[in-house]
Formats: C-alpha cells, sequence, structure tokens
C-alpha cells in the first residue's frame, strides 16, 4: 500500500523565497505532501489557529532558520516559533535547519532591532538544543540537506502517512477477509472435534444396542428406532462434514436437527421400556453424549 507524507514547512517567508521553493520541489520529488505557508502566511491569531490545524494533519515538520525573527505574536513570540512549540508539543517529528552565520546575510534579510535581534537569537538557541538539527550556509544546498535528513528521519521515525481512499478501502477489506477466515478456520476445527466425538459415542452406543436383549414388542420396538436414529445421526453428521468442504448449505445443518430430534424422542422411548431391555452396561451414557454432540454441532453451525 503506497503511503505518502505531509509535511510542513515553516520559516519567514520573503526573505527566504527561493529556499523555500526549492524545498517544495524535493518534496514533491519525494513524493510528499508539501503544506507550506505561502497561501496563508502567520499574520495573525486567527490565521495561526488555521495553521495549528494544518499542523495537526502534517506528519513532520521541517523548520527553516536565517536571519529574520519573523511577526511577532501580541504575547511577545514571533508566528513561526509559535509553530515549532506547537509541533513539539504534538508530539510532531521536527527537522531545523538554522543558517550557521547570518551575519554573513544580505541586509535586507536579517533583522535591525536589537530586541527583534535578541529574540532569534534566544530562538537560534532553543531550536540548536534540539536532536534533528542541521547547519545550512548556501541556499543551493539546501534542498538537498532537507531530502536526505527528512529520509533518514522517515526510516527512523516512521509516521501515518496517507493513502489513497481506495487503497484504504482494500486494507480493511484484506483485514476483514483474514479475520473472517480465522473465525472460519476455528469453527472447521471445533466442529470437526465435535463431529468426532459424536460419531465415537454413537458407534458405542450402536454396539450396545447390538448387543441388547429386549423382551417384549414395546422394548424391542425402541431399540429398532433407537439403532435407526443414531444411523441417521452419522449420516447427518457425514453430510455436515462434506458440506463444510463445499459451503456448508443450510439443509445439511438442518438435518442435522432433524436426526437430534429423532434420537431425543428415541431417548424417551428408551427410558420408558428400560427394565425390559436387557442391554449390556449403561446405554444411555453414550447416548447422552451423542445428544450433547449434536446440539454442539448445532450450536457451532448457529454462530458462525
Amino acid at each position: 500500500m503506497e503511503k505518502r507524507y505531509q509535511v510542513c514547512v515553516s520559516s519567514t517567508y520573503s526573505d527566504l523565497r527561493n529556499e523555500r521553493r526549492g524545498i517544495i520541489q524535493a518534496l514533491m520529488e519525494m513524493d510528499c505532501i508539501p503544506a507550506g505557508m505561502e497561501l496563508f502566511p502567520a499574520a495573525d491569531e486567527e490565521q495561526f489557529e488555521f495553521i495549528k490545524r494544518v499542523i495537526d494533519d502534517c506528519d513532520y515538520y521541517i523548520l527553516i532558520i536565517a536571519g529574520r525573527y519573523g511577526s511577532i505574536a501580541p504575547d511577545g513570540i514571533s508566528y513561526s516559533e509559535k509553530e515549532y512549540d506547537y509541533a513539539r508539543m504534538k508530539g510532531i517529528p521536527v527537522l531545523s535547519f538554522v543558517h550557521r552565520n547570518p551575519n554573513t546575510l544580505d541586509t535586507e534579510k536579517c533583522d535591525r532591532d536589537p530586541d527583534v535581534i535578541a529574540r532569534l537569537e534566544r530562538f537560534r538557541r532553543k531550536v540548536t538544543a534540539g536532536k534533528l538539527v542541521k547547519m545550512w550556509s548556501e541556499p543551493e544546498g539546501l534542498p538537498g540537506l532537507v531530502a536526505v535528513s527528512l529520509s533518514k528521519t522517515i526510516n527512523t521515525h516512521p509516521a501515518v502517512g496517507w493513502v489513497r481512499s481506495d487503497q484504504a478501502v482494500e486494507a480493511r477489506l484484506a483485514a476483514q477477509i483474514n479475520e473472517l477466515r480465522q473465525r472460519v478456520d476455528n469453527f472447521l476445527r471445533r466442529t470437526h472435534s465435535a463431529i468426532v466425538e459424536t460419531r465415537r459415542a454413537a458407534m458405542v452406543l450402536i454396539n450396545q444396542l447390538s448387543q441388547a436383549n429386549p423382551s417384549g414388542a414395546e422394548a424391542s420396538a425402541a431399540v429398532a428406532d433407537s439403532l435407526e436414529a443414531v444411523g441417521e445421526v452419522l449420516i447427518a453428521l457425514n453430510e455436515e462434514e462434506a458440506a463444510q468442504r463445499t459451503g456448508r448449505p443450510q439443509s445439511v445443518s438442518q438435518s442435522v436437527i432433524l436426526a437430534l430430534r429423532n434420537l431425543e424422542a428415541m431417548r424417551a422411548q428408551l427410558a420408558q421400556a428400560s427394565a425390559n431391555i436387557g442391554a449390556e452396561g449403561d446405554i444411555f451414557r453414550p447416548l447422552d453424549t451423542v445428544l450433547a454432540g449434536c446440539k454442539a454441532v448445532f450450536g457451532l453451525w448457529r454462530e458462525s
């Protein structure tokens, strides 16, 4: 699934117009989504609230510092510094690029007010105390420096990123399909186990009924009907197991229900004539195991 990262580029504007253009071009060549301040320069509190929402949507934040501090908010802090502080507060990876020697810049690209110069110096010290900081001097080399640093940061601090909506849907569908596959596999394992146990108990019951010596028509009929009912259960279980490999049609599971009802009726008939059946051992123990197994198979089918 192809992922793209949105990157906020923050700096003063008029003095770094060309540098910003080069950085944005480099980001686009990296298949990133630049979120520059060209269309909404941070000049007042209302715009800053909008910019904060833009930063919230970004995966990475790039700060460029040269010779200007930028427009100052009523609280005495520049909007560039406020953006930087906000990105740090939100936990967004920040990559800072600070001019090595702003005294070499053209006069029109530097602040002249001593108070503003002091604020810029404090801001530089704050930023350079961070981890992801690079110094730059030549505008021509800045886009490449940004591209290399961002590539390393993406590898070491991968962000959420953005994907096309159709790709996101495909990923969700793949996850849902995988979950359904796991549920089906689990269902098949549980059902197979229940069928095997039920079939084993049914064979024990058939053996005990076959060795019974019923006395009287009622007892003989109860044994014969019970043998037939157990045979129907075995057939239904075999059909159920085979149908699981080809889609498990509902009609097969219904046959398990019918066999279960018939066997429940036969159990009542056996209980009524039990004194005259003369079977070896306790025939009701395997019989009840078969009944419980059929109910388990049906219960698993209903859960699915």
